[in-house]
Parts: C-alpha cells; sequence; structure tokens
C-alpha cells in the first residue's frame, strides 16, 4: 500500500439498472463494498463463498440469499447478516427491483487478529472459533441493525474525505462496524425470551421508525399501532435494541440530519422540517448534544 485508499468502480448492467458498487480496500486482508443503485427488474447471481468474514449492513432494497441447498437467509431495510461460507459454497443472491443501498465488508482471520488479540471471551463464539483455528465452519446470520450501525453505515456511503485521510477514515469505520456487530451478535447469543409475536411488534415498530422518522411519532402511537400499550413497549423495546423508543428515534432523525447537512440544497431549517422537527431551534439543540457541534457548524465539516 502506498498510502492511498485503494479503489475500484464496479457499474451495473444497463440492462438491469442505473447505479454502481465501490469497492474500497485501506489496506490488505480487509475490504469494504459500497452497492447503491436502481434495478428495474429482479436480480439474480451465483457465486462462490470467499474464505473470509462477511457481513452485510442493508440500508435499502430487499434481497434474499441461498447458501448450497440448506441456509436462505432473507434481509430486509435496517437489517445487517454476517456470514462465513467459505470458497467452496454456491451462492445464489437474489435482489429485489427498486433502490438498494448497502454496505459490505469482509475481512480474514490474519486481519481480525491484529485488532481483537488476547482474551477473546467476550467475541461471539463463531468468531471466536473463526480466530482459534482459521476455519471456514459454516454459518450466516441476521440481526437488525442498531443506530450507530446505520450511521456508520451511511457515513462510509457519502464519505468525501481524500488521499490518506480518506484510507484512514475508512479503516476507523470499518473497526467501528466490527465493534458494533460482534457486540449485537454476541448479545443475541443469548436465548430470546420474546414470544415471536412480541418480536414481531417490536420488529414493525423499529421499520416505521425509519420509515417515517419525519413524522410527530409519539411512543403512545406506536404502541397502539400495533396493539399495546406504552409502557410494555417502552420496556420490552429498550430489554430487545438496547435503547428507548424516543432516543432510538432521535439517533434516527439526527443522522439523517447529518447526511442532508452535505447538501447545499436544504437551509438548516429545512432539514429541521425534514427530519421532524417543527422548531429549528429544538433541532439545534438536539444535534449539539448528539455530535458536540451545531448544525451550521457539521454542514462546515461536512463540505470540507
Amino acid at each position: 500500500m502506498d498510502g492511498q485508499l485503494v479503489q475500484e468502480v464496479l457499474r451495473i448492467p444497463a440492462e438491469l439498472g442505473s447505479g454502481q458498487a465501490m469497492m474500497y480496500r485501506p489496506e490488505d486482508h480487509v475490504f469494504a463494498l459500497s452497492e447503491r443503485y436502481e434495478l428495474n427488474r429482479e436480480g439474480a447471481l451465483r457465486v462462490n463463498g470467499h474464505d473470509c468474514l462477511k457481513i452485510q449492513f442493508r440500508l435499502e432494497g430487499h434481497a434474499s440469499f441461498r447458501f448450497g441447498s440448506k441456509h436462505l437467509l432473507e434481509l430486509a431495510p435496517y437489517e445487517a447478516a454476517i456470514v462465513l461460507d467459505g470458497s467452496d459454497v454456491e451462492k445464489d443472491c437474489l435482489v429485489q427491483p427498486g433502490v438498494t443501498s448497502t454496505i459490505m465488508l469482509g475481512c480474514d482471520a490474519e486481519f481480525l487478529s491484529r485488532y481483537f488479540e488476547g482474551d477473546c471471551r467476550d467475541l461471539p463464539r463463531q468468531i471466536r472459533q473463526f480466530l482459534a483455528d482459521k476455519s471456514m465452519n459454516f454459518y450466516c446470520g441476521s440481526l437488525p441493525m442498531t443506530p450507530s450501525m446505520v450511521a456508520a453505515s451511511r457515513a462510509l456511503l457519502v464519505s468525501t474525505h481524500t488521499g490518506v485521510i480518506r484510507r484512514a477514515y475508512f479503516q476507523a469505520k470499518i473497526v467501528e462496524l466490527l465493534c458494533d456487530m460482534f457486540q449485537s451478535l454476541g448479545a443475541s447469543e443469548t436465548p430470546d425470551t420474546l414470544p415471536s409475536r412480541v418480536i414481531a411488534q417490536l420488529e414493525s415498530v423499529r421499520e416505521r421508525i425509519h420509515q417515517q422518522f419525519a413524522q410527530p411519532l409519539t411512543v403512545t402511537e406506536l404502541a397502539h399501532a400495533v396493539g399495546t400499550n406504552e409502557s410494555k413497549l417502552s420496556r420490552l423495546f429498550r430489554e430487545r435494541y438496547g435503547v428507548p423508543v424516543y432516543e432510538y428515534l432521535r439517533n434516527v432523525r439526527l443522522n439523517r440530519a447529518r447526511e442532508l447537512l452535505r447538501s447545499p440544497n436544504y437551509t438548516i431549517t429545512d432539514i429541521a422540517l425534514m427530519v421532524g422537527y417543527e422548531h429549528p431551534a429544538n433541532f439545534a439543540t438536539a444535534f449539539r448534544k448528539e455530535f458536540g457541534i451545531s448544525p451550521r457548524q457539521g454542514r462546515i465539516v461536512s463540505v470540507q
């Protein structure tokens, strides 16, 4: 490596739609693939696996993955998947028409060992085994993206950093996403005691927050929409996702605002309204509390 971020553009065939994917290699043994495209019909692809750990963070679009003849993994927006499949496993990928936006990370055991050496008891079981014997024992799983995963994935998609700063930025975000994924995966190893009906209710609330964050949502309204009460929803949502409903909603709004600040087409007042804040002063207070700077300062940082 010469200190620059190695990248490669992968364009979508015109007959499928429009858009592109970008492959980034900040250093040996790791890559990040950002995808942003719109398909006019269903896209299907068959590939062999790779002898590395792969994690996909899906921000937009639905997709399904079949590994061999036994394992099926379906991903919806704001879900993340982790896969250990090896080069001997055939994978069929089916992407639904419409807009797709994802970040995929890939790394081998050598890369992980540099960051997670020593006592690995805090790592998920599958990662501990991968590091211990370097073997590709098949595993695939999915879980909801946390607000920090959403923010970091979007940051990679819209990064404007250049040169060696861009390379360092990608390295940092890749490690951040790995840490968030491992933390969530480790927590998911604890047996889920919630009934499937309750989990479906919570997922419905979470999905509605991501889709309708600009609307004046309340915890009471969200609870009634899934047939429960405010107190029960608040308790169960925090138990499953680690943060209260109102904090999750605020994180989604503010991370979207930070992304919109990159565009010169909107005033700060416009952005406040676009992410669900009726009063710009309240938006500015929340933004400063979350990021330590004002929205105006955030805009300056974004365009530098």
